[in-house]
């Protein structure tokens, strides 16, 4: 059967590139026929440094993030550049005026994972196969996320509606999502493992050594400090360790972050240098999804939390349906989920079954 993955495959985003990267390697080992639909939506662009820093209410710091995003960034998007001509299987370039004829020379297109059916996609409706009501082969949603489930006042809610009931079968991330699509369809939908459970990424870390020396905490944050800060929460999670070396890795195009309490910072590390900063972690420390889904793979002993409102449902979702108890707002609950004996080397065991209903999802949509 011939694929193509609809996706945000060109995101400056390390879980971005790599859940695309591991949903087309695991369609190739069922013996698909794979593509990455070339297609950047008209209304994505980068966002701008002066309104995501808030230069204009902290100008000091907001000149050294603007210093760091001018010198490592350009490097930063080379690294990704490179890592998605060379490891993604790219179609040809496809936009508005093509995406219905583009689209159907496949047998099936699948739309996910990531926020594809976030608020920003809710006026162009790409990512629900807008315009495509004659398409001949099967539609099928693998695992979106629609960040925050607002379906009750979207204003093209009848026609996301319409949209969703031409899909072959149907899939989402989490219960948020979940929601979203049943209050749209009156439909449940089942839950499937992010497409970076999948696949294990060894082809690109085999044989490569670890770029820092010795144990390492490793920090990968990309929205706001934790209720208390993230310096207090460092030095709690060094004295719970016993390791000094803290590791942090930016994602300095979208998110320029200055680390003082780090013991070395990557502003530019290519997506292969963030999956090996994760392999040879001693513990983890993030406020990502794909954070916690790469430590999971790894096993490695994390920390994760929510701040903002638009981050939280992905790790409720987790903390809910798994009883992941690893999950903190702030000081007090980090406190108590460092002196708690979990086995955090073991969740991933937990939501193993929901990884074997995962492939049996995609076997059975493409069967």
């Amino acid at each position: 059967m011939k694929i193509g993955i609809l996706t945000y495959h060109f995101a400056i985003n390390y879980g971005a590139v790599l859940q695309c990267y591991a949903l087309q390697q695991y369609l190739k080992s069922l013996g698909h026929e794979v593509e990455v639909i070339n297609f950047i939506p008209q209304n994505y662009s980068r966002k701008r440094f002066w309104h995501n820093n808030n230069l204009r209410h902290d100008f000091v710091n907001g000149i050294r993030k603007m210093f760091l995003k001018l010198k490592y960034s350009s490097g930063m998007r080379k690294s990704f550049s490179s890592f998605v001509s060379s490891r993604l299987n790219l179609s040809e370039s496809v936009d508005y005026t093509n995406f219905s004829d583009a689209l159907n020379k496949y047998d099936a297109v699948i739309t996910g994972s990531d926020q594809v059916w976030g608020p920003s996609r809710w006026n162009d409706l790409c990512y629900f196969f807008d315009n495509m009501h004659d398409y001949r082969g099967r539609k099928i949603s693998y695992a979106p996320c629609c960040a925050i489930n607002r379906a009750k006042n979207i204003l093209k809610r009848d026609e996301i509606a319409v949209l969703l009931s031409e899909f072959y079968s149907l899939s989402v991330r989490n219960k948020e999502t979940q929601n979203f699509v049943f209050d749209l369809t009156k439909q449940k939908v089942p839950i499937v493992s992010d497409p970076t459970l999948l696949y294990d990424f060894s082809d690109l870390t085999n044989g490569i050594k670890s770029i820092v020396e010795g144990n390492y905490i490793l920090a990968y944050i990309l929205g706001a400090d934790i209720n208390g800060g993230n310096s207090e929460a460092i030095e709690l999670i060094k004295r719970h360790t016993g390791i000094d070396n803290v590791i942090a890795v930016v994602l300095t195009e979208n998110a320029p972050k200055i680390f003082k309490w780090a013991t070395k910072t990557f502003y530019s590390a290519s997506p292969i240098d963030w999956l090996v900063l994760f392999k040879y972690a001693s513990f983890v420390y993030t406020d990502s999804f794909h954070g916690v889904m790469f430590s999971l793979k790894n096993r490695k002993p994390f920390v994760t939390y929510y701040k903002e409102k638009n981050r939280a449902s992905r790790f409720l979702d987790l903390k809910q349906r798994f009883g992941f108890n690893n999950i903190v707002t702030d000081m007090v609950e980090l406190k108590e989920s460092l002196s708690n004996s979990y086995d955090a080397i073991n969740y991933i065991d937990r939501i193993q079954e929901n990884i074997e209903q995962s492939k049996l999802f995609l076997k059975k949509s493409l069967d």
